[in-house]
């Protein structure tokens, strides 16, 4: 999900801020209440670098080997055309989305590339491949936020989620990148183990607290989704009854009411059709990082130039249906995101 408007701007004080950058943002925040054509192209993208991981997560899409979704990665020099159409006016990518980054071999030259036009960058990974030339070369790339997600405290909770992985590996494996950065004497990329809380990790909390603490790492304790392909395509009722065994019973880190089958904050409205977009490996373009399926893509920006992906006819259709209009009955994901409760967006 996108941070809040405001925050963008705290965020910006730290950026080397380009004009077209700022008079982008300005367009955003005075029109995007009233208008489906935009003016403004999104400030915060996800780029997927590919959808193949070395896990497989039980409720992760790519984990399950789901056939809605042709595999590959992104080529550099298709990642250089996203960049190089749209670039102009980012401020932040996730160089992620449903496979694990550092199986793309481009992915150092990507970092670089985005951070010589002065976008942000974060890569989210399961930190089970790395060695020391390759940490050095992540740390000295340019990117701002790594983020490794590590579910559990221990390796036999671990492998209830990260299927396949190894848990000293990861442990291991995030003490070299601490040990390298200190070494480098640098301030980025911000390392932050991620840890979803489940019901089987949720007696772990404290014990993560002081792992973290002995590591040197910041600890991002996060509430677990229910499963990620299917969360927007149902009402939340169905998708916590299906799930119900994965999440916690401790409310204060559970999105989730099991008791009463329903989600404990209810979202009412979605902007991010106005402000971010999701482009796949292979140039598909969707309104957000929750969907998943080849079929809810909203047009190919490798096909076309993503100016035309983005102000489309499923583009508009989506924006009115979001403001209340009439649409032109084209139907698109975002209509069944916002009949389903927008349950993906608290």
């Amino acid at each position: 999900m996108t941070m809040g408007f405001n925050k963008y701007f705290r965020f910006l004080k730290t950026q080397r801020l380009t004009s077209k950058k700022l008079l982008n943002l300005l367009l955003y925040k005075n029109k995007y209440r009233y208008h489906s054509q935009l003016l403004s192209m999104p400030f915060y993208l996800t780029i997927e670098t590919g959808n193949i991981c070395n896990l497989k997560c039980p409720l992760c899409p790519t984990g399950q080997g789901h056939s809605g979704m042709r595999q590959g990665f992104l080529s550099f020099d298709n990642f250089r055309s996203i960049i190089d159409q749209i670039g102009n006016y980012l401020l932040h990518i996730d160089l992620f989305n449903w496979g694990e980054p550092f199986l793309n071999k481009n992915i150092i030259p990507m970092i670089k590339y985005a951070n010589s036009k002065y976008i942000n960058t974060a890569l989210s990974t399961n930190l089970n491949i790395l060695d020391k030339e390759f940490a050095k070369e992540l740390l000295c790339s340019g990117l701002d936020t790594l983020i490794i997600s590590c579910h559990g405290a221990t390796s036999e909770s671990y492998l209830k989620y990260h299927i396949g992985g190894d848990f000293d590996r990861v442990i291991n494996n995030m003490k070299l990148l601490i040990q390298e950065k200190k070494h480098l004497n640098i301030k980025s990329p911000l390392l932050k183990w991620q840890f979803l809380v489940f019901r089987y990790n949720q007696s772990e909390i404290q014990l993560a607290k002081d792992m973290a603490n002995k590591l040197g790492i910041i600890l991002n304790i996060k509430k677990m989704r229910t499963d990620m392909g299917k969360e927007i395509l149902y009402e939340s009722s169905i998708s916590i009854k299906r799930d119900k065994l994965w999440i916690p019973t401790v409310p204060q880190y559970s999105r989730y009411n099991i008791a009463e089958d329903r989600i404990f904050r209810k979202t009412t409205t979605c902007l991010n059709p106005w402000r971010t977009s999701t482009i796949n490996w292979n140039g598909d373009v969707f309104p957000c990082c929750m969907v998943a399926f080849d079929k809810f893509s909203f047009g190919n920006m490798f096909r076309t130039s993503f100016k035309n992906v983005w102000n489309n006819d499923k583009y508009v259709s989506a924006r009115d249906i979001l403001l209340g209009r009439e649409n032109n009955n084209i139907q698109t994901i975002c209509h069944l995101c916002k009949e389903n409760g927008f349950f993906h967006a608290d």
